[in-house]
């Protein structure tokens, strides 16, 4: 490679060369940090000072020649063979002396006089045709009697025509610079130091890249990773090739760079490599005073040591500058030291306060806890990993911890948190520790939070009668609720109700309050403070407040998910669709980054049910799969009915019977009937068997599902309105009597502000009456499906008005209102099952229309006449017939239509919003 920034040294290594050729001798000491580019230097001067017709002689000193006796100038000496034979036979002669005398006592590495002065005198004799170059790189790594020879001959260069370059480290251990203070000492001694490659130098080296001189700010990023290093840089180089063309994105880093990280390390001496290990085990912290008792090693080497890393590029003044360059050292490291000062670094940090988290880090690598503080420190460690996100090292601090504790409840506390992180993960690994909890919890080992976590892991695998008896504990517990008694039912008591109509009346009578739900420990306790909030936040409002108020309250964790799903729920069934879907799309995003399969899955189930309500049949199928997807349907315990049903329910929407078939064929697991979760199920089964035609199979269903929430006391339309389900199944069983007598049940039920469940019942009810009737029940419900955001059930109620009108005779207005149906149904995918239930005369071809989308304000915009001729135009009547029923001229009825399709931006009467029809309908 082109040398760069170096162009001065080697000039000045020529003109030291030029002052021996005229006699007088010279000796040159490059130093600098690790892999600066002392070798290049020194080849490049090697190859001018050959051109210039000096002989040269170059010897590479390895750590292998340090107990080599003149190993460094035995390879000097063969190369003078062709010069000089002489040279050869005294330097193998001093090689055999000296290693006969190896296992001497004082003098093994002495060379003897007679030795150094034939030496000099054949150089210098042959210096006198010559000059004569002696190049040694590395000097530090070089045998005693190769020093020892090297000493004598650059004290003597000054008589004659010899010229001696050494190259040595800056970080060479201290009997080394020993050696360099020796030959600084030497008036014909000059030193070149090299220092790394500033920013522009950089540049110039990353620009033998194709592409990488056009890329704004890399020498500046590759000068913050590398230091100038010329060794690291050119690793960059090598991970940052590219083929011609292919644009060069971020500066990668690599395996190039990996390799030569090692390769400057290995070239650094033992002391730096091993305080360069030190740093990388202790995370790249640059403390000298904690790496210094970590090693064992004085305080004064360590910060040597860290000078000579940081000048090499190695280490920032804030530790590694790059996380490749710590793994890297750490690699160098064997399994037995590694494990070894992992452990000692644990108590260091442990004995200097260090947060838990980095001494847990320790242990955890240590594998091997050997004192009893440890595991506090592992737990607390592993609380605040959950808290940043780190799950594997959360897990790793658990099962640590839980193999070496041995006070039982200590370690039920433990195993509880274990089980409730794995559980995130999914709950089938998690299972396996419940047997063990539930022994705990019958022996009393376990309250408070743990109690609630371990409940919840019952009631999930459906072992409802355990869980049952766990909760009777809990509440026949004499006094009053408080303390950890009151944070087990400040946890459990705002979902379990919905959840577990049944058992959530056990803790009915136990509304804890805040004020008692407020001990130290509690106090002290971030989770337990939002369980506290949540004893606060439950009284209080009305379904959709409370249920907001909630959600904002709660961050997921295993004490909340229940909370979670619960207020989402209420906010779904009270037909608030576009909140509950906001806040799934919230809290999906907030756990998005916490790997946690378990929570992403039913949320992402509950989602798949709110678009399902919506109407947006295929993405709420596709959502329900991928929660089946986040977790296998083995673990899911008695919430896979959640996407279970929701896939039946789309299946059928979609007119896929055979798709819905197939879901009800998943086994479903054991008390999932005492749940609402099996409600859901079971009225999605129903819709199944009503589509089928098997209408004895779905009334059963629907009547179950009737008997379930009156038992519960939970009886209310909006959640499940069973009834229209139920009077759908009489009516194709010829019983429109029991049917209307349901219906109109149904509707005294209702609230104000229900609209998607008062629609649904008026469009069963306008089945059950006469057709003359029907249009005004079915243009009702469309005013309240306005309200709503179900598109489906939208689509059905223009497909019954669409048949209603046919039976009437009114064939244009049947198409009209068929249109509208088809057009919707493709919005939500379900046009296959909606076009069923239009009358096999009416068939609108609406393959390239695209549904017109007026805004609101233009519609309100209409005066009152345009607005009732637009309302019978959007029905279907003619020019006449609207003219007729309005009592006004044909022209008055053109007119009205020229302005409201100016002001509502549409061209024809067929691009009329739906809306409008409810004012045709109302006159029709």
């Amino acid at each position: 490679m082109t040398l760069i920034e170096r162009t001065d040294e080697l000039n000045s290594l020529i003109g030291e060369l030029s002052s021996t050729t005229g006699g007088d001798g010279r000796v040159v000491l490059v130093s600098g940090p690790t892999a600066v580019g002392k070798t290049d230097l020194v080849q490049a001067f090697a190859r001018a000072a050959s051109e210039r017709g000096a002989v040269l002689l170059s010897a590479t000193a390895t750590r292998g020649h340090r107990d080599r006796p003149l190993g460094v100038v035995a390879q000097l000496m063969r190369q003078a063979e062709p010069h000089s034979a002489a040279l050869r036979q005294l330097t193998e002669n001093a090689v055999l002396t000296a290693t006969l005398h190896m296992h001497g006592a004082d003098d093994a590495h002495q060379v003897r006089p007679a030795v150094l002065h034939g030496l000099w005198s054949e150089l210098a004799t042959l210096a006198q045709a010559r000059p004569i170059v002696i190049v040694v790189d590395d000097l530090q790594y070089a045998d005693v009697s190769s020093l020892t020879t090297l000493l004598f001959l650059a004290r003597r260069a000054s008589t004659g025509r010899v010229m001696l370059v050494f190259t040595l480290s800056a970080d060479a251990d201290p009997g080394r610079s020993a050696l360099r203070g020796e030959l600084l000492r030497m008036p014909h001694c000059r030193r070149i130091r090299l220092v790394p490659l500033s920013r522009s130098g950089l540049a110039a080296l990353l620009a033998e890249v194709p592409g990488m001189r056009e890329r704004p700010g890399v020498a500046a990023e590759a000068h913050a990773l590398t230091g100038g290093n010329p060794l690291l840089a050119r690793g960059l180089l090598l991970d940052n090739r590219r083929p011609a063309g292919e644009p060069a994105a971020g500066l990668l880093v690599g395996d190039g760079f990996t390799r030569a990280v090692l390769s400057c390390l290995h070239r650094t001496d033992g002391i730096v490599r091993r305080v360069a290990q030190g740093v990388a085990l202790l995370g790249g912290e640059n403390d000298a005073a904690l790496v210094a008792d970590l090693l064992d090693v004085h305080a004064v080497l360590v910060d040597e040591a860290m000078i000579a890393l940081r000048t090499a590029g190695l280490l920032g003044f804030d530790g590694f500058r790059h996380p490749r360059a710590r793994a890297a050292v750490l690699e160098t490291l064997d399994a037995e030291d590694l494990v070894n000062l992992h452990a000692r670094a644990a108590v260091l940090r442990h004995r200097q306060g260090d947060p838990p988290l980095e001494t847990a880090r320790h242990l955890v690598s240590a594998g091997h806890p050997s004192a009893e503080w440890t595991i506090g420190v592992l737990t607390d460690a592993a609380e605040q990993a959950l808290a940043g996100g780190e799950l594997d090292l959360a897990l790793s601090c658990l099962r640590l911890a839980d193999a070496q504790c041995s006070d039982a409840r200590q370690r039920a506390a433990i195993r509880t948190t274990l089980a409730a992180v794995e559980w995130r993960i999914d709950p089938g690994t998690a299972s396996r520790h419940l047997p063990d909890l539930v022994d705990a919890l019958r022996q009393g080992l376990i309250s408070g939070r743990h109690e609630a976590i371990v409940i919840e892991f019952l009631l999930w695998s459906g072992q409802l009668d355990t869980a049952r008896a766990a909760l009777t504990r809990l509440v026949e517990r004499p006094g009053p609720p408080s303390g950890e008694a009151a944070v087990t039912i400040a946890a459990l008591r705002p979902w379990l109700g919905h959840a577990f109509p049944e058992l959530g009346r056990l803790l009915e009578d136990h509304q804890p309050r805040s004020a008692l739900v407020r001990p130290a420990r509690v106090l002290a306790d971030p989770t337990l403070h939002r369980v506290d909030a949540l004893a606060d936040a439950t009284p209080h409002g009305d379904g959709v407040t409370r249920s907001e108020q909630l959600l904002a309250k709660c961050d997921p964790d295993e004490l909340t998910l229940g909370t979670i799903v619960t207020s989402l729920a209420t906010l779904m069934y009270a037909d608030e669709l576009e909140k509950a879907d906001s806040w799934c799309d919230r809290l999906l995003r907030a756990v998005g980054n916490r790997r946690a399969p378990t929570w992403q899955a039913l949320l992402t189930a509950m989602r798949a049910g709110i678009l399902g309500r919506q109407g947006n049949l295929r993405e709420a199928q596709q959502q329900a799969n991928d929660a089946l997807k986040l977790l296998p349907a083995a673990s899911w315990g008695v919430a896979l009915a959640i996407p279970i049903a929701t896939l039946i329910l789309t299946a059928v929407g979609l007119g896929n019977l055979d798709e819905a078939a197939a879901c009800l064929g998943v086994a479903m697991p054991p008390g999932l009937f005492q749940t609402s979760f099996g409600l859901t199920y079971l009225h999605a089964r129903g819709r199944y068997h009503l589509a089928a035609r098997d209408a004895p199979a779905a009334l059963a269903d629907f009547e179950r599902c009737g008997e379930m929430l009156r038992r519960w006391g939970r009886d209310e339309p909006a959640m499940l309105p069973w009834r229209s389900d139920a009077a759908l199944a009489l009516l194709a069983l010829g019983r429109p009597g029991p049917a209307r007598e349901l219906l109109r049940e149904q509707l005294d039920l209702l609230a104000p502000g229900q609209h998607r469940t008062r629609g649904l019942t008026l469009r069963v009810m306008a089945a059950a009456v006469a057709p003359a009737e029907r249009l005004a029940l079915l243009h009702e419900a469309l005013t309240h499906f306005e309200a709503s955001s179900d598109r489906l059930t939208l689509a059905m109620v223009f497909a019954d008005i669409s048949r209603t009108q046919e039976l009437l005779g009114a064939r244009p207005q049947a198409e009209a209102a068929a249109r509208q149906a088809q057009l919707w149904a493709r919005e939500c995918g379900a046009e296959a099952s909606v076009r069923r239930l239009l009358p096999a005369t009416v068939r609108v071809d609406v393959t390239e229309e695209a549904l017109p989308v007026v805004p609101e304000e233009r519609v309100t915009d209409l005066s009152d006449a345009e607005r009732r001729v637009a309302g019978l135009a959007a029905s279907g009547h003619t020019n006449r017939e609207i003219a007729d029923q309005l009592f006004v001229t044909i022209s008055t009825v053109e007119q009205h239509l020229t302005r409201v399709y100016r002001k509502l931006n549409v061209r024809r009467r067929t691009d009329l919003p739906w809306e409008l029809q409810t004012e045709g309908g109302r006159r029709g």
